[in-house]
């Protein structure tokens, strides 16, 4: 996730929706920066501590599954941000096949062992 962040910040990203979605996003981290402040200034250290490590987690999950979104959405519509994306690592592709499974030759019925002394 952070790949793509990086990739914004040196000038390489040049799709519209992802760099809409994480200008949004950095934009959205200088209240929560104000917030902890704030919560340091008149809150007990420990709940200062306590509620910026709630806020910055519950912002993270936000961060990567939207921003995620916004590149995958991005990758299926304009094929030159796909190959863009799998060349620079912001985007892991899995295929569905089984040919990297490992495939067992023959089935042996294992019989219980309760049964077996009998």
């Amino acid at each position: 996730m952070w790949i793509i962040v990086r990739l914004f910040i040196s000038g390489r990203m040049h799709q519209k929706r992802v760099v809409t979605a994480l200008i949004c996003w950095l934009a959205a981290l200088v209240p929560i920066i104000g917030l902890s402040l704030v919560g340091f200034r008149f809150l007990p250290l420990v709940w200062a501590i306590l509620l910026t490590l709630i806020m910055l987690a519950v912002f993270t999950l936000g961060f990567v599954h939207r921003i995620s979104e916004a590149v995958l959405s991005a990758a299926l519509i304009d094929e030159q941000f796909y190959d863009f994306g799998c060349t620079e690592h912001a985007l892991r592709v899995a295929f569905d096949g089984e040919s990297h499974y490992a495939k067992l030759e023959k089935l042996v019925p294992i019989r219980d062992r309760r049964r077996a002394r009998r």
